[in-house]
């Protein structure tokens, strides 16, 4: 579902919200940040339907994103 992809990967977009008014384009825009070729998903009326291992690079993005955030963190705690 859109909603559910925006709150998981909206972290991918700069500027995005968590809950945005309308979670159809907040998923064209993350999608647009994250550089997905359009052949590899396809929007439906409710929910965004990908090919085989595009959601896993989605999902290696948001993990690296994560990531150096933590660093930062850590860093800043230091």
């Amino acid at each position: 579902f859109y909603a559910d992809f925006v709150k998981r990967y909206y972290i991918l977009a700069a500027g995005l919200v968590r809950n945005p008014p309308d979670p159809k384009d907040a998923t064209k825009s993350i999608l647009k940040a994250c550089n997905i070729d359009p052949e590899q998903y396809q929007f439906g009326n409710t929910k965004v339907f990908f090919r085989t291992g595009t959601l896993a690079t989605i999902e290696e993005k948001r993990e690296a994103k994560v990531a150096s955030m933590i660093v930062a963190i850590q860093t800043a705690a230091r």
